[in-house]
């Protein structure tokens, strides 16, 4: 029965797909969409395969266990399944809005996710694939909306883009489970897209609707996410609406964050955001050592402290994992992914396009992926998660690259 669901969810949504108006605005074939749908929710398929068989207990599969259970309270309770979200677990205190720990806040990411998921039942019967393939319809969504801004951008580039933002073998893979980044990759790609064609074309009551419902639901999975978006994000509109070099902004804007963080603790004590980066990284040495644990330097919330961890952030973030560190077969897969996008970057200097680059949105997604990756570098010592946490943000930084390759070489 549920092999049968599955694929009739399945044909359903390849029925549909094409039949989004959103989806077809992107002016891919209908051949191309379905063929891209079906890649993805393949890849979905293979990454909850691969975590049953290799990785037991894994937040995709005990996130859908989690579901079941709370399907059961919808049943039996619906009034206490829809309200019981806005209570903490900890009495009266809900703790602190970025904390890791006794926080209502933190707790709410998970419990958001099990309540969708648990909705989901009513039509998956608790199947885990089959709340897979719900999961990568939204996402494919997602992928669609990088698509229709780089295309947007690129007009000539049309593969170089789709590869870029949906091919890439990691962030193909960790975007299609039953997760929080599968999520958290769709809502960053709406942003985005509301953002640039809101700047483009204008402002709107459903754009500016859509900005703000990505962002809080963004807020609530990932709260740190939109702390780190929102400074690049101010730079990008600054550049648009005053017409300015994108250069120079993005440059200006980043010395005034670094100024203020070194100041900023001695005129306001009880505002330390390197004190929050610091718990994110402790919070991660609590969790039992890994098979692919990582050398990492241990921060203090001083500037001093993170500008000496840094060189091994940047190392770990974008060389890990390296060829045959760890026995893993599917490691040493994306140690080549990780040695590929090198080559690419390579490949640019050499053969570099400089058409186009001026535009603040290529400037706002290469510094907000690079952002985002050095975060990780700092909080994550294991490999393993560092390749699932930096994967989502790869899109944003490898298609510019792509699409910045021409095929006659520079003259120097």
């Amino acid at each position: 029965m549920l092999y049968f669901l599955f694929f009739f969810y399945l044909a359903v949504g390849c029925f549909f797909i094409n039949k989004i108006r959103f989806i077809k605005n992107s002016e891919l074939s209908n051949g191309n969409i379905l063929l891209l749908f079906i890649v993805k929710i393949a890849a979905g398929i293979v990454f909850g395969y691969m975590l049953l068989r290799v990785y037991p207990g894994n937040d995709a599969w005990a996130l859908n266990e989690y579901g079941r259970q709370e399907y059961q309270l919808l049943v039996k309770h619906p009034a206490v399944f829809f309200s019981d979200i806005f209570k903490s677990n900890y009495g009266e205190n809900y703790g602190s809005l970025f904390g890791s720990s006794h926080s209502y806040w933190n707790d709410l990411k998970l419990n958001f996710l099990i309540k969708i998921v648990a909705l989901l039942n009513i039509f998956s019967r608790g199947n885990y694939y089959i709340n897979s393939l719900f999961f990568n319809f939204l996402c494919f969504i997602g992928h669609i909306a990088l698509y229709r801004v780089f295309i947007n951008i690129y007009p000539c580039k049309k593969w170089m883009v789709i590869t870029g933002c949906i091919l890439l073998p990691s962030a193909l893979f960790f975007s299609s489970g039953l997760d929080k980044d599968c999520i958290v990759f769709a809502l960053l790609c709406l942003l985005c897209y509301s953002l640039y064609f809101s700047l483009k074309r204008g402002f709107n009551l459903k754009k500016s609707a859509s900005i703000f419902l990505c962002a809080a639901l963004l807020f609530i999975i990932r709260n740190y996410v939109v702390v780190i978006f929102i400074l690049p994000m101010l730079a990008w509109i600054f550049c648009k609406k005053y017409h300015v070099k994108a250069g120079r902004t993005f440059l200006a804007v980043f010395l005034f964050t670094f100024i203020c963080l070194l100041f900023i603790q001695s005129f306001l004590p009880g505002i330390s955001p390197l004190n929050i980066i610091v718990q994110k990284q402790q919070d991660f040495y609590t969790i039992h050592i890994a098979n692919t644990q990582l050398a990492t330097d241990t921060l203090m919330p001083t500037i001093k402290s993170f500008m000496v961890a840094a060189p091994k952030a940047f190392a770990h973030v974008f060389t890990e994992p390296h060829p045959f560190e760890f026995s893993a077969t599917i490691l040493n897969i994306f140690s080549i992914e990780v040695l590929g996008y090198w080559g690419l970057f390579i490949l640019m200097l050499f053969y570099f396009h400089p058409s186009k680059q001026n535009d603040p949105f290529i400037f706002f997604s290469i510094v907000f992926a690079l952002t985002m990756m050095l975060f990780i570098g700092y909080i994550v010592p294991n490999a393993g998660s560092i390749i699932r946490y930096r994967s989502i943000y790869l899109p944003f930084l490898i298609t510019p690259v792509l699409c910045s390759i021409k095929l006659k070489p520079n003259k120097y």
